[in-house]
C-alpha cells in the first residue's frame, strides 16, 4: 500500500476488501486513495469493490468448475451447478483474458490444465493430475506419504480356488459381492499411491521457520491490552447477502475478566468509552471469564463499529482505556 506522500499506479483486488479486512482502518484508506486506478475481481459488491474505476464480475464457486484445498490439505473436485449470471466468468478466465490484451498468454485454456500445473509445480501438491482426482469421490489428502513398508507375518496356505467360490457364494446371497463397488476402492487406492509416489520423488514442502517473538512493552496498571478476535458471522460479504445468515452477526461489544469488570463499577451491558491513541468508540461492555486479567476482548467486523479505526500496524500491541460514560 501507498505511504504518505505516495500514490500507486493500479491496485487490482482479487476478492479482497481491504477496508473491511486490514487490522489498521487509516492504513487501508490512505492505501486505496493513493491508488490512480483500482480494479476489483469479485462475485460480490463490497466496500473496497465499490470504490473501484473497473469491475470484473467472477463467477461464484457453484458457477464454474474447478477444485478446493480445504485446511486439512483434502483437494476436492468442484462441478458447475448453476449458471454464471450476466457476464461473471471464472476467475482464471478473467485472468487469462486480461493477460490476451496485455500481449501474453498464460498458457490454459481450462481449469484441468490449471490444476496440472499445480501439481506440477507447487510443492504442497506434487503429483495432483486430473485423472487423479477424478476417481477420488471423497477428494485427496495432499502433500501425500507414501504409506509404511508392511512387515512379513506368517501366513497359512489357502486354497485359492475354494476362497473364492466360498467367497462368491456369499456375495451372491448377502448382495455384498459388488464388483464395482471393489474396483472403485482400487482406483482411489491406486491414486493415492501414486500421488505419493509423485510427490516422494520431489523436494520436500517449504517450511516456514518464526522469527524471534517481538517482546511487549509492559502493561501499566491502567490499560487493557486489546484481543481483536473474529467470528463466523459478522459482516463478510457472503453473510451479509443471503438474508438467513446476515441477522446472526451478534455486533459489537468489549469483553473483560470479571475481576476487571468489577473494578469498573458498570452494569452488564453497560455502555463504555474505549479508547486508543488512534480513536474511542462507544459500546456495550461485558464479563468473560474467559478473557485473561489487564485484556479486553472485541469482535472484529461487526455491524456497528469499526474496530480496526483503535488499532495501528506499526504498534506491537494496541493499548486500550476503558471508561464508564456518566
Amino acid at each position: 500500500l501507498a505511504e504518505d506522500g505516495e500514490t500507486v499506479d493500479v491496485i487490482m483486488l482479487l476478492g479482497a476488501d481491504p477496508l473491511s479486512d486490514v487490522p489498521d482502518a487509516q492504513l487501508a484508506e490512505r492505501g486505496l486513495s493513493g491508488a490512480r486506478t483500482i480494479i476489483s475481481v469479485d462475485t460480490l459488491l463490497n466496500a473496497s469493490s465499490m470504490r473501484a474505476d473497473i469491475v470484473l464480475a467472477a463467477a461464484g464457486f457453484a458457477e464454474k468448475t474447478g477444485s478446493t484445498t480445504n485446511l486439512e490439505g483434502r483437494v476436492s473436485a468442484l462441478s458447475q451447478r448453476v449458471t454464471a449470471p450476466g457476464t461473471a466468468r471464472a476467475d482464471w478466465v478473467l485472468a487469462a483474458e486480461l493477460a490476451s490484451r496485455l500481449g501474453a498468454d498464460l498458457g490454459f485454456t481450462t481449469s484441468a490444465e490449471i490444476l496440472a500445473e499445480i501439481g506440477s509445480v507447487a510443492p504442497s501438491h506434487l503429483g495432483l493430475t486430473p485423472d487423479l482426482l477424478a476417481v477420488a469421490a471423497d477428494g485427496l489428502v495432499v502433500p501425500a506419504d507414501l504409506p509404511e513398508p508392511i512387515e512379513e507375518i506368517d501366513t497359512e496356505v489357502v486354497d485359492v480356488e475354494a476362497a473364492s467360490e466360498v467367497t462368491d457364494a456369499q456375495g451372491d446371497a448377502d448382495g455384498s459381492g459388488d464388483a464395482d463397488a471393489t474396483a472403485a476402492v482400487d482406483e482411489v487406492v491406486l491414486a493415492e499411491l501414486e500421488l505419493a509416489e509423485a510427490a516422494a520423488s520431489q523436494p520436500a514442502p517449504v517450511s516456514f521457520t518464526p522469527t524471534a517473538a517481538v517482546p511487549a512493552p509492559p502493561l501499566d496498571a491502567y490499560s487493557f491490552r486489546l484481543i481483536a478476535t473474529r467470528k463466523l458471522y459478522d459482516q463478510g460479504t457472503i453473510v451479509q447477502a443471503g438474508n438467513h445468515l446476515a441477522g446472526l452477526a451478534a455486533g459489537t461489544s468489549v469483553r473483560v475478566n470479571p475481576y476487571d469488570f468489577d473494578r469498573l463499577g458498570v452494569a452488564p451491558g453497560g455502555t463504555v468509552s474505549v479508547s486508543s491513541p488512534r480513536a474511542t468508540l462507544m459500546m456495550p461492555i461485558l464479563a468473560d471469564a474467559g478473557v485473561a486479567r489487564g485484556t479486553a476482548a472485541v469482535v472484529l467486523n461487526q455491524a456497528d463499529h469499526q474496530v480496526t479505526e483503535l488499532m495501528n500496524i506499526d504498534d506491537v500491541v494496541t493499548e486500550l482505556r476503558i471508561e464508564t460514560v456518566k
